[in-house]
């Protein structure tokens, strides 16, 4: 799906607005007028269309459903984007340009060509979203295989906010594309992909003869987790060279201020880290909206290993100024230009109707674009909606600059739920003696089995995982397990992983439904199937 607003600043959500804004000849006073493209909006076969007339020999058109990767689980993970892959190669014998895409919220077909040729794709399109070419699963599981990418890409941030659900969720240890169900497939289709959780976006000459069979049914619900908020700066520690940062900002009091406080951020960051200190290259921002119509914001820098420390303190130092302090008048009416010139184009136009229907399906707050409401918003306004989101900044850096974090005084927690000491009560399994002989880590390690689920003990901590809130558990080609809890947790239990471990497995199996029971991909060049029912 295209964005458009300061290139990668919104790499998930479109974030345009209905109006084309000029600025005036008198820049100095910041005063804007509006201007429109002509618009018809109305339904074909129960889905809302957008419909923007041109003059052009070809047309556009883009068909969106409100569903993504985020509205998976663990055991389904990838089920959206082998759907996408079976219905664009039932219609891949076109002359004209196609693709379709799944991101983060967003499934999407888009095809630019002829009008009866588009009008002839999108047809073929809703018919196999509606009867989906199950038979060819076996096929494209391959193809997704050689792509590349499924289970990449997660973020440790994202688990600490949402555990294995929601945001939590993406890029998270799935089946793989061969462990892909085609009954999961099936259902994906019939819950996400029905008229009423469609948008149609036309750009050029009309598709005479348009039809667009879909099933019937009402939007469907999505699942949104609250993030876990804390209340005061944490860090996260990886292996490698890592140094980004997640705030959550809340819903916006005036129109505007998410927009505003993201260009900011990312001019802010790259300020001082790029343009100031010469210590990383890019600076990129990547929001998605969440519940109560706050916006989970991940700010990344790529750093090369020598410069991890410096540029930790430099975010910290940038984050910190801006989120506590606010920004200057110049830094303001610097990021106020670069919103109201986001939106001058045509395609920002079409772009910004996108992004206000998909909302109104996903309850994402976005209103239309008003440039005097951007133009109008306060040096306080910025300043006290920044301050928000300050006190529960999470950083993600590499493990090598945990002094570095010491020295600013930001604790560093696992992202895990995690509890002190003792375990709870019940049935304790303890690593095989090979494994207590030569490793101290599996010394500290210890599993109980208890009437409720399971808890494990490494070291100081433990992390319990209740059967009702089991994520997913993936079976390895050893016959261990990977219990995933919903608020992020994670377990291996099995006779490979400790002493009389079946026991353990056998408890896992009888107290979790089968569908949540998947198999871990095989390793590289593997030919590993599905064994789930």
């Amino acid at each position: 799906m295209e964005t458009h607003l300061l290139g990668n600043v919104l790499a998930d959500t479109t974030r345009h607005w209905k109006d084309s804004l000029i600025m005036s000849d008198d820049a100095s006073t910041e005063t804007v007028r509006a201007t429109q493209i002509e618009h018809h909006e109305f339904e074909v076969d129960g889905v809302r269309v957008h419909h923007f007339p041109s003059q052009e020999t070809t047309t556009t058109a883009t068909l969106l459903f409100a569903a993504g990767v985020r509205d998976e689980t663990l055991p389904t993970l990838g089920t959206l984007h082998a759907l996408e892959h079976l219905v664009m190669g039932s219609v891949r014998r076109t002359p004209i340009e196609i693709n379709g895409s799944v991101d983060l919220s967003v499934t999407d077909f888009t095809a630019t060509g002829s009008p009866h040729h588009v009008a002839a794709f999108l047809e073929g399109v809703c018919r196999a979203l509606t009867d989906p070419p199950l038979d060819r699963i076996g096929t494209e599981s391959k193809v997704l295989d050689a792509e590349g990418g499924e289970g990449e890409g997660g973020s440790p941030l994202a688990l600490a906010r949402y555990g294995w659900r929601d945001l939590g969720v993406a890029g998270g240890p799935g089946p793989g594309p061969r462990g892909i169900r085609p009954d999961a497939v099936q259902r994906a289709a019939e819950r996400w992909f029905v008229a009423a959780n469609a948008v149609l976006i036309v750009d050029g000459p009309w598709l005479e003869g348009l039809r667009l069979p879909l099933r019937p049914g009402p939007v469907p619900e999505h699942e949104r987790i609250t993030p876990r908020q804390w209340e005061q700066p944490h860090a996260i520690t990886v292996e490698g060279p890592a140094c980004a940062a997640n705030i959550i900002l809340p819903a916006p009091s005036t129109h505007g201020l998410e927009l505003l406080a993201v260009v900011l951020i990312k001019n802010r960051v790259a300020e001082v880290l790029r343009h100031g200190r010469g210590l990383v290259y890019d600076v990129s921002i990547t929001i998605a909206p969440t519940t109560e119509h706050r916006w989970d914001t991940f700010i990344e820098t790529d750093p090369p290993p020598g410069r991890v420390g410096d540029s930790v303190r430099a975010l910290v130092e940038a984050l910190g100024g801006l989120l506590l302090n606010g920004p200057s008048e110049d830094e303001l009416g610097y990021a106020r230009a670069q919103v109201i010139e986001a939106h001058l184009s045509r395609d920002a136009i079409i772009g910004d109707v996108t992004a206000v229907a998909l909302s109104q399906l996903q309850d994402a707050g976005i209103a239309a674009f008003d440039a005097g409401a951007v133009s109008a918003v306060t040096l306080s306004e910025v300043a006290d909606y920044l301050r928000a989101a300050a006190y529960d900044l999470l950083l993600l850096v590499d493990e090598e600059a945990e002094s570095d974090l010491r020295e600013l005084g930001i604790p560093v927690i696992s992202g895990d739920p995690e509890t002190a000491p003792p375990l709870p009560a019940g049935e304790v399994f303890r690593p095989p003696m090979f494994a207590l002989a030569l490793s101290k880590d599996a010394r500290a390690s210890r599993v109980a089995l208890t009437s409720t689920g399971l808890a494990h003990q490494y070291a100081d901590t433990v992390v319990v995982i209740s059967w009702d809130d089991v994520a997913g558990v993936m079976r390895d080609e050893d016959g261990d397990l990977v219990v995933f809890g919903l608020n992020g947790g994670a377990i291996t239990v099995g006779p490979y992983a400790y002493r009389k471990g079946q026991r353990l497995a056998d408890a896992v199996l009888a107290n979790v439904p089968d569908h949540l029971v998947y198999d871990a991909p095989p390793e590289e060049g593997g030919v590993r199937e599905s064994t789930g029912s």
